[in-house]
Formats: structure tokens, C-alpha cells, sequence
């Protein structure tokens, strides 16, 4: 046990270090939130319409900066037209709301309200351009980093219970991969819903593991079975699409709560997050029954689409877009995730005691696989990787630790390219541009050489960091693309020391080298001779 605890220490060290690493500066996803975390803090409103336009400045001196404009300001319209920081929006009689679920905001207000009260006592314009920058890096590695680290932790004890006859050292693998071999990484730097419903839903499995496997887990059935209820009205909450998860584990807490009655407490778990939803929409668009969806931007939408503006059937040749092929392919940025497949096949032919949880991973990946092939916008917008199938990716996950036991060096043959992917990915921008059929050819392996590609008006210049938006928007990166903006939107820590260099990783290799050694080292056992 004191070995788990210091691998569980060592897994969310690493984790909360490489999260926290990387800015990724600005996007209309994470404007969206952080307008209505701010709205939230500094207005205690849920719409956005002052967050959302900014118009640019130019002083006598030639300095150009950003400056808000208040949609409920009623003095001199603009001398410039503003320009707004996201059109991942919803209008409903004059007011702008992000054009999702508010959970992933609300977590990030409960942060920014500190941030916001430290730049208050320094005396910092929270509107300035440094604020705005340091306020969505602290909030987005203090919430989606945090959670994104905490998952880790969470695959690592499921791992650990799921598979007791693995060595210590194989979970920890596999939990590391998991974190830094996947999406996980560079949408852990990010802040979108995609890391927290991910981690959520391994809490809520994870208790539901425990009602089956953990000594006693009968007796305490009536709260871990509404604990686990609660998360997963908490992923609905920031993500719709995630009802397919509530529905994947709710029927796996019917097969393993007994008697079946009790599957009740499950339910009542997620009743309060349900009237939290409902409440939100009765106030924003005075109906607890209308989603956020309904009133979003014409863009999103399809003229014909059978359901909601956004579904059509199934299409097979967007599966293996969404699998194989190099635009969004999900095994071509993390090929160690093909591991899966014969884990999850090694689970079904065991003995028995894995197989129910292998078809809950199994189906939660199909279900996934086909909702997404079905959605006009699959691809996830501007953004690395398939990033709606990211709810099944750590269940997915899980069947790696049976993999790396039986095929042991031969998975490092797939593991070790896939963290050095998402490295890159996470280092270059994970945000790449639709436009590139081939990211990694057309785009990523050009940056990170040094070159500079042309984007939407935007010279891209490598090798790291390149991402030119930041909150207000991006006007002065087009017009004038060497000032501190352009550079600054987003960067590592290590560009403190090594601006705009591939050194600039060296001091994150030294602290997961440090927190490696002091953790993850092997011990001695107590009956072993030191």
C-alpha cells in the first residue's frame, strides 16, 4: 500500500507538472467559457454580451493595444468595429450565452474568482492584456490540469483493482501513457470539457468497481451507488453527449448492485445536477427544457440534418476517418491506443471477472464511435485529434495495463511514439487548423522545424508555441504579427529561459526526471535486505 501511494503521488506530480506546463493561449472553445466564468465573477450574470467584443487601440506612440467594449454600455458606439473573441455562442432575446453546458464554466468561475481577487488586491486591470493571459492560464491549469492529473490518479487505482495480478510498475506505465500518450495531454493544457467529463466518468466507474470488488462494497451500496449517480449528472452537466456514458455505467451498477432495487440510489444521484441543468436553462432561456443548442450560431447547424440541426445516420467512411486515416484518426495520434484492442480481447476471454467491464468499454468506445459519425461537425473544429470521442478514450485506456503486462517491451514499440506525439502536439498547438488534411505532415512537422506557415492571415512560426490568439480576439496578430501578443498568447514556462526554442522542454524533462526517481523508483520490499 505504501508503494501505491507513492506511485499515485509520482502519476499526479508528473501529470499536474506537464498540464501546467503550457499555455495555450486563446480560442472561440475556451473565450466561451472563460467570457462566462468571468460574467459570473466580475457581474454575477450568465451572459456574456460584456466579455465578448474587443476593438483595437493605437496610441500616439504607435503602441497597439485591445480594449473591451460593453454591449450594455449606451454612450458613443465605437469609433472602430469590435471584433468578438468566440462564436461558440447562443442568442436568446439579446443575450449571449457559450453555446454549451455551463459545467465546465462554473468550474472554472469557482477559480477565477480567485485569480480575479488577487489582480483586484494587486491593483491589476483585469482587462489588460497580461491579466487576461495569466487569468485563463491559472484557471485553465487549476481546473482542467488538476482534474486532468487527479484522472491519472483515478485510472491508476481502478488499474490496480481491475487487475491485481499486474506489477506495480505495469499500472503505473499504463497510467502514465494514459496521461501523456493520449489526447489527454494537449486537452489537458486546454480549457474545454474534454479532461474533466473524462476524469469524472473514471470516478464514477470507480466507484462502481468498488460496490463489486472492494471488501465491504455491499454494505456501503446506497452511497457509492449515488456518488456515482452525481458524477455522472455532473458530466451531463457540462457535456450533453455524456448521457451515453451515464446510461454505459448506470446498466453496469444494475448488473452489480444487489438486490437490483438499489439501483435506485443511482438514479437519485443525478436528480440534483438534472434540476442544476434545468434551472440554468429556465433562467437563460425560460425554459428548463430547451438546450443550449437550440439557440446557437446558423454555422453549427445543417439545412436537412434529421435531428437537432447536427445528426444524420451513421456514415462508415467518417468511422475511419475518426480511426485510421491521418485527419482526425485516433490511432494515427496515439497508435499505443491500438493496444486496446487486444486488451480489451484479453479481458473478454479471461475468466470471467473482467469480461462485464470489457463490454462496458467496448460499448461505451462503439457508442461514441458511431454518435460522432453521425454529427455534420465531426472533425471537432480547430482542434488536434477526434475530439468528441475523447468520453471513451480513458475507458479505452484501461485494457492498456493487460496489454503492456502480456506483450511487456513490444508495447513500448507504440507507447513511446505516442508520447512523443502529444508531446509535439501539446508543444506546437494542439488547435490546428481544418484546413490541413495531413496535420502532422502539413503541418506540425514543418513548425516544429523552424518554418513558418501561413494560417487564416496568420504567419505561424516555429518551432514551439505558435498559437497567435490569445482572449481578445487576434486583430493586432494579423496586423502587426512580432509584437509581444503574437509571441505571448501562448508558451511554455521554459520560454522564461529559452524563448521559442525546443530547450525551452528541458526544465519539464528535469522535474518529471526528479518526481520519477523520488516516486517511481523501485523499492525494496520490507522482507528483502536493503
Amino acid at each position: 500500500m505504501r508503494r501505491n501511494r507513492r506511485a499515485a503521488v509520482g502519476v499526479f506530480g508528473i501529470l499536474f507538472v506537464a498540464y501546467g506546463y503550457f499555455h495555450q493561449g486563446g480560442g472561440w472553445n475556451q473565450n466561451s467559457r472563460f467570457d462566462q466564468a468571468r460574467a459570473i465573477v466580475e457581474d454575477g450574470t450568465l451572459a456574456i454580451n460584456d466579455f465578448l467584443l474587443y476593438r483595437l487601440t493605437v496610441q500616439d506612440d504607435g503602441r497597439a493595444g485591445y480594449e473591451r467594449v460593453l454591449m450594455s454600455d449606451a454612450g458613443e458606439p465605437p469609433t472602430r468595429l469590435p471584433r468578438v473573441n468566440t462564436l461558440d455562442i447562443s442568442l436568446y432575446e439579446g443575450r449571449y450565452y457559450p453555446n454549451k453546458p455551463p459545467g465546465t464554466s462554473f468550474l472554472a468561475a469557482a477559480v477565477y474568482a480567485a485569480v480575479y481577487g488577487v489582480e483586484r488586491a494587486l491593483g491589476a486591470d483585469p482587462d489588460s492584456w497580461v491579466a487576461l493571459t495569466v487569468g485563463l492560464y491559472l484557471t485553465t491549469w487549476l481546473t482542467v490540469g488538476l482534474l486532468g492529473a487527479l484522472g491519472g490518479v483515478v485510472f491508476l487505482w481502478i488499474s490496480l483493482r481491475l487487475f491485481p495480478d499486474v506489477s506495480l510498475a505495469t499500472h503505473v506505465s499504463a497510467a502514465l501513457v494514459f496521461g501523456l500518450g493520449t489526447l489527454m495531454f494537449p486537452y489537458g493544457t486546454l480549457l474545454l470539457d474534454a479532461v474533466p467529463v473524462a476524469t469524472l466518468s473514471l470516478c464514477a466507474f470507480a466507484l462502481l468497481l468498488s460496490l463489486r470488488r472492494e471488501p465491504g462494497g455491499a454494505d456501503r451500496a446506497p452511497a457509492l451507488l449515488f456518488g456515482a449517480g452525481t458524477l455522472c449528472g455532473l458530466i451531463v452537466f457540462m457535456n450533453y453527449a455524456l448521457i451515453l456514458t451515464a446510461l454505459g455505467l448506470g446498466l453496469y451498477a444494475l448488473w452489480a448492485c444487489a438486490p437490483r432495487a438499489r439501483i435506485v440510489w443511482f438514479a437519485a444521484g443525478g436528480v440534483l445536477p438534472a434540476l442544476a441543468l434545468a434551472a440554468y436553462h429556465a433562467a437563460c432561456f425560460d425554459d428548463p427544457l430547451t438546450l443550449v443548442h437550440e439557440h446557437q450560431m446558423d454555422v453549427f447547424t445543417t439545412v436537412g440534418s434529421r435531428y437537432f440541426g447536427m445528426f444524420v445516420t451513421p456514415r462508415p467512411p467518417v468511422i475511419a476517418e475518426l480511426l485510421f486515416l491521418p485527419y482526425r484518426g485516433l490511432f494515427v495520434s496515439s497508435p499505443v491506443l491500438l493496444l486496446s484492442v487486444y486488451g480489451l480481447a484479453r479481458m473478454a476471454a479471461g475468466t470471467g471477472t473482467r469480461r462485464a467491464e470489457a463490454l462496458v468499454f467496448a460499448g461505451l468506445g462503439l457508442i461514441y464511435l458511431l454518435l460522432i459519425s453521425s454529427l455534420n461537425g465531426w472533425q471537432g473544429g480547430s482542434m488536434m485529434g477526434p475530439r468528441y470521442l475523447m468520453p471513451a478514450v480513458p475507458f479505452l485506456a484501461l485494457a492498456l495495463t493487460p496489454a503492456f503486462a502480456r506483450l511487456g517491451r513490444a508495447a513500448a514499440l507504440l507507447a513511446i511514439p505516442s508520447i512523443l506525439l502529444m508531446t509535439v502536439i501539446t508543444a506546437v498547438d494542439p488547435q490546428v487548423s481544418l484546413r490541413f488534411q495531413n496535420p502532422l505532415v502539413e503541418f506540425y512537422w514543418p513548425v516544429a522545424t523552424g518554418k513558418t506557415v501561413r494560417v487564416s492571415g496568420f504567419h505561424l512560426r516555429g518551432p514551439v508555441s505558435v498559437h497567435p490568439i490569445g482572449v481578445p480576439g487576434g486583430e493586432i496578430e494579423v496586423l502587426y504579427p512580432d509584437t509581444r501578443y503574437a509571441r505571448w498568447n501562448s508558451f511554455n514556462l521554459g520560454e522564461l529561459l529559452f524563448p521559442g526554442s525546443w530547450a525551452s522542454l528541458l526544465p519539464l524533462l528535469s522535474v518529471i526526471g526528479f518526481l520519477g526517481i523520488a516516486f517511481l523508483r523501485p523499492e525494496p520490499r520490507r522482507d528483502e535486505p536493503e
